[in-house]
């Protein structure tokens, strides 16, 4: 229930000098959708601790089933932090929101417009390092990955033969 919603509401002539509506729309379905997700723990900062530096770029990660990635091209997030109850901090210009529910309460990260590809291909199965390749050279791989993990986006990583 839901899942067109955002595209109904992208559709609308009137809504058409407002299209971060639609983006907030698609971010407000992402949270339930997170907030029903099957329950997983979260990656432990230990696991990728222990993985040694040679074998990052082939590390794949599982998603957490909570995981939505919601492109935010028209300030969607923006407009969804400040007219939330009670009132997000404002990220404005993120290029996308990461959604999920690591803990048991759903939470909403900015991405920027580097860290969004990267996301999308972490999130597909691609290895950290595909993942990077394939993201902007304005990508800071550290910010990237540490929001990532702080926002519990992933249940597990694994290394693949190279």
């Amino acid at each position: 229930y839901g899942d067109t919603f955002a595209d109904f509401l992208a559709r609308l002539p009137g809504l058409a000098d407002y299209p971060q509506v639609p983006e907030v729309a698609r971010i407000e379905y992402a949270r339930v959708a997170s907030y029903h997700a099957k329950d997983a723990a979260p990656l432990a900062g230990e696991t990728m601790a222990a993985v040694a530096p040679e074998a990052l770029p082939t590390l794949v990660f599982t998603p957490h089933p909570s995981a939505q990635l919601v492109p935010t091209p028209h300030n969607g997030l923006a407009a969804f932090q400040a007219n939330h109850a009670p009132p997000f901090p404002v990220t404005d210009g993120a290029a996308a929101a990461l959604v999920t529910r690591p803990q048991m309460e759903v939470m909403t990260h900015a991405l920027d417009e580097p860290s969004l590809p990267f996301m999308g291909h972490l999130l597909a199965g691609k290895t950290l390092g595909e993942a990077a390749e394939a993201s902007p050279d304005t990508l800071d791989l550290g910010a990237a990955l540490g929001v990532a993990l702080a926002a519990g986006a992933f249940t597990e990583c694994r290394t693949t033969p190279p």
